[in-house]
């Protein structure tokens, strides 16, 4: 048996960065943000902390007029677009008894809302996220953890992500762990494996 792990955003969800989305839209900046997403939204994407308790106070600073679901909503709608033809990809796999997880880096709303609404839970067999593991990806505890719920050897496992440092962590694991640099690439890689 065989596993491929898929990293959400950068190579399932692509599209524009929310943080472009952020300046185009709010006029934010990266450095208006810095102190949430550095700071205390690492814990809610570990699962410490609750997003809506915790961007609460950040939102009237970046001049958001609205209520704390319908900055949520616009967050999780203007990042969503999924790779097409990577999850028919992914589909022609499954169908021939390769295992497909999808992995990242969420807090409970976001993984929530992609995997239910734009439907990503449906196309693998199984998600882990860092708010349920407890660890984000760019630690190799997270792909210990996946590789005891798969019960797989680290070498039947495959892993493409667009971070280095968790393509790092994930080699740390033993796992087979790629960069993710492009489809085509990542079609040659991946016959390589199954075959």
């Amino acid at each position: 048996m065989q596993a491929l792990l898929l990293d959400m955003d950068g190579v399932v969800v692509t599209g524009e960065d929310f943080a472009d989305c952020l300046k185009r839209d709010l006029g934010l900046t990266r450095e208006d943000t810095k102190d949430f997403f550095t700071g205390v939204f690492r814990d809610c994407q570990m699962g410490k902390a609750d997003l809506k308790k915790k961007i609460a106070p950040y939102l009237s600073t970046w001049g958001w007029k609205k209520s704390v679901d319908e900055f949520l909503e616009y967050w999780f709608t203007s990042h969503s677009r999924t790779d097409e033809q990577l999850l028919r990809y992914v589909q022609e796999l499954r169908a021939k008894k390769t295992l497909c997880y999808l992995v990242g880096n969420q807090e409970k709303y976001r993984a929530e809302y992609l995997g239910e609404v734009v439907g990503l839970r449906k196309s693998f067999d199984g998600v882990f996220v860092s708010a349920e593991v407890g660890y984000l990806k760019e630690d190799q505890r997270f792909f210990e953890h996946v590789l005891r719920e798969l019960r797989l050897p680290p070498a039947a496992v495959l892993h493409f992500d667009d971070s280095e440092r968790c393509v790092a962590s994930a080699q740390a694991a033993g796992i087979r762990a790629h960069l993710y640099t492009g489809y085509q690439d990542f079609v040659q890689e991946t016959e390589n494996f199954v075959s």
